[in-house]
C-alpha cells in the first residue's frame, strides 16, 4: 500500500511538473486569461460566458499593472487555452434573439494553477475576482 501511495504521490508531482512547464510557456496575458477562468470555474463550476471571463481577466490585469487585450484578442487567448488543454470550449445557440455565444470551462484545477501563478510567475491575485 506504501508503494501504491508513493507512486501515486510521484505522478502527481510529474503531473504538476508538467503543467507548470506549460503554464510558465505562454504569455503573461495568457496565463492573466487562464488564472481568470480558474477562478470563475472555481466559483461556479459550470461553464461561463466569455463576457464574463473578460470582466474578471480585465480585474487581473490591472491588479497587476498591465493593460487589457481586446475582448476579440481575449477571445483569441481563451480559443488558445482550450487547444493547449488548459479549457473546454461550448458555443451555445439561443435563437436569433439570444444569439450564439462561446463558453468556457477550466479543465485544470484551480488550486496548482493558482499556486504556480501567484508563487512562481509573480503574478497577484485582485481581493474579489468574482462577477
Amino acid at each position: 500500500m506504501c508503494n501504491a501511495r508513493h507512486t501515486s504521490r510521484r505522478l502527481d508531482e510529474l503531473e504538476r511538473g508538467r503543467i507548470e512547464d506549460r503554464i510558465r510557456d505562454q504569455t503573461v496575458h495568457a496565463q492573466y486569461s487562464l488564472l481568470a477562468l480558474v477562478r470563475l470555474t472555481e466559483r461556479t463550476e459550470a461553464a461561463v460566458r466569455t463576457k464574463d471571463v473578460y470582466r474578471t481577466y480585465e480585474r487581473v490585469v490591472s491588479h497587476n499593472g498591465s493593460d487589457s487585450l481586446s475582448l476579440d484578442r481575449f477571445r483569441d487567448q481563451l480559443d488558445e487555452l482550450a487547444m493547449l488543454g488548459f479549457a473546454s470550449k461550448t458555443q451555445a445557440n439561443e435563437g436569433r434573439q439570444g444569439g450564439r455565444y462561446n463558453e468556457y470551462r477550466a479543465t485544470v484545477a484551480a488550486d496548482p494553477v493558482v499556486d504556480i501563478l501567484t508563487s512562481d510567475a509573480d503574478l497577484d491575485l485582485p481581493p474579489s475576482t468574482s462577477h
